[in-house]
């Protein structure tokens, strides 16, 4: 067993033992932490926000499904089963397994090559909003 911690307080040099109250020494080390902590986070120099927020009008992506032709957006009920015929249920994670489970998820996923966005303007749009987005937050000379 360690052996018992023990100080001298400062004001009357009367000896104190761990199982007392010592909160002049416990503050000064929160304290002295906390501006270790404080002095370091103020020395990173790098620009831009930790987040990014907004709103842009998004032009239509103009979705083609490989054997069912252009499918306009939001998705109509009467394509609903066209679509859904050319996808298959989309597995989750459990652990280190990947599971079809009905009963955890019922979502569908299409392979990206069973389907194309043909509105150029769609491209456009995406290269703006990440150029915004590595603007806002300070990554303009980083690869994303």
């Amino acid at each position: 067993m360690p052996p018992a911690v023990r100080w001298v307080t400062p004001a009357n040099d009367q000896i104190g033992s761990e199982n007392e109250a010592a909160p002049k020494l416990e503050d000064a080390i929160t304290k002295s932490v906390g501006e270790q902590i404080l002095r370091v986070l103020k020395a990173i120099d790098r620009p831009g926000s930790f987040c990014v927020s907004g709103s842009r009008t998004a032009p239509l992506p103009g979705l083609e499904v490989n054997g069912v032709g252009p499918v306009g957006l939001p998705l109509a009920s009467a394509q609903v089963h066209e679509v859904k015929a050319h996808c298959r249920q989309a597995p989750h994670g459990k652990g280190v397994q990947t599971l079809v489970d009905t009963r955890v998820r019922r979502v569908w996923q299409m392979d990206p090559d069973g389907f194309s966005l043909t509105n150029p303007d769609w491209q456009t749009y995406l290269d703006e909003t990440v150029r915004i987005v590595q603007r806002e937050l300070g990554l303009e000379n980083e690869k994303l």
